[in-house]
C-alpha cells in the first residue's frame, strides 16, 4: 500500500493505492495550522504504507514538513513529483518543462487516461488552471486564472469595509449582505469565465473535447457553469496512481 498526497495550497487530499485503484481517501485543511496534528488525526488508523508520493505545490516549508513527519511517524521513502517532459502518454507543451505546476500535469495525465480523447482540464483551487491535452496526449497549453477566494480577497484588500471569512460559498443567487454579494460575485466571475475560456478551448482544439472539472472550488462552481463537463473531484490523486503504478 502507498500513501498518495495532493497537497495545496489551502488543503490536504489524500489516498492509499494498491494494486493501482484507490481505496482509502480523504481531506484535511492545512492553512496556517500544525500539519504534524493535522496529519496524525487524518492517517491514524492507516497501516505503514510501503511509500508516500506526493504532488506538493504549498512550498518548501510544506515539502520539509512532509518529509519530517513521514520519517518520524513510518520511516518510509517520500517521493516529491516533478514535472516532465513526458510521462504517461502525456507531452509536455512548456518550453521549461519545470515551469508547469506539477499538480496540473498529474492531472492531465489522469484525464488523458480516463478520458480517452482530448481533454480540457480545468482545475478550480486557490488559481484556476485551465490545459487542453490533444487525443494523441500532446499538451497545448493552459491559462490561469485567480481562484473565487483570491478574486474576493483582491476586493477586500482594495475597498474598505469588506471583510472576509473562511467560508466562502454565498447563500443565493443575489447577496442580503457585502460578504455573499462579493463571493457571489467573484463566483459568477469565475464561472463566467470558465465557460467562455472552455468554448473557445473546444472551437480551437479541432475535434471533440470533453471538459473535466477537478479542484476544491469545483462544486461550488458547477451549477454555475453552462458547459457540459465531467467532474472529477480526486483527479491529481488518480494521475498519482497512474504515475506510481508505471514508475514514471
Amino acid at each position: 500500500m502507498k500513501l498518495l498526497l495532493d497537497v495545496g495550497n489551502t488543503a490536504v487530499k489524500w489516498a492509499t493505492v494498491e494494486s493501482g485503484s484507490l481505496t482509502v481517501h480523504g481531506d484535511f485543511v492545512h492553512r496556517d495550522g500544525d500539519f504534524g496534528r493535522l496529519a496524525s488525526q487524518a492517517w491514524s488508523v492507516l497501516e505503514t504504507p510501503a511509500a508516500v508520493v506526493a504532488v506538493n505545490v504549498a512550498g518548501e516549508g510544506m515539502a520539509a514538513a512532509i518529509a519530517d513527519f513521514v520519517r518520524q511517524t513510518w520511516q518510509c521513502p517520500v517521493e516529491f513529483v516533478n514535472t516532465a517532459h513526458a510521462a504517461c502518454g502525456v507531452t509536455n507543451a512548456y518550453h521549461a518543462p519545470g515551469d508547469l505546476g506539477t499538480d496540473r500535469w498529474v492531472a492531465m495525465i489522469a484525464a488523458h487516461h480516463g478520458v480517452g480523447g482530448a481533454v480540457c482540464v480545468v482545475d478550480c483551487g486557490t488559481a484556476i488552471t485551465i490545459d487542453l491535452v490533444a487525443a494523441s496526449g500532446e499538451h497545448r497549453g493552459g491559462l490561469i486564472l485567480p481562484g473565487v477566494r483570491l478574486l474576493g480577497e483582491t476586493l477586500a484588500v482594495n475597498t474598505a469595509g469588506i471583510r472576509m471569512q473562511d467560508d466562502t460559498t454565498a447563500t443565493g443567487l443575489l447577496g442580503r449582505t457585502t460578504r455573499d454579494g462579493v463571493i457571489g460575485g467573484a463566483q459568477y466571475l469565475a464561472a463566467a469565465a470558465i465557460d467562455r475560456i472552455a468554448a473557445d478551448v473546444i472551437e480551437h482544439a479541432g475535434e471533440p473535447v470533453t471538459v473535466v472539472v477537478t479542484g476544491g472550488d469545483a462544486e461550488r462552481l458547477l451549477p454555475l457553469l453552462a458547459t457540459p463537463v465531467q467532474h472529477e473531484p480526486r483527479l491529481v490523486l488518480q494521475g498519482l496512481a497512474i504515475l506510481s503504478d508505471t514508475g514514471n
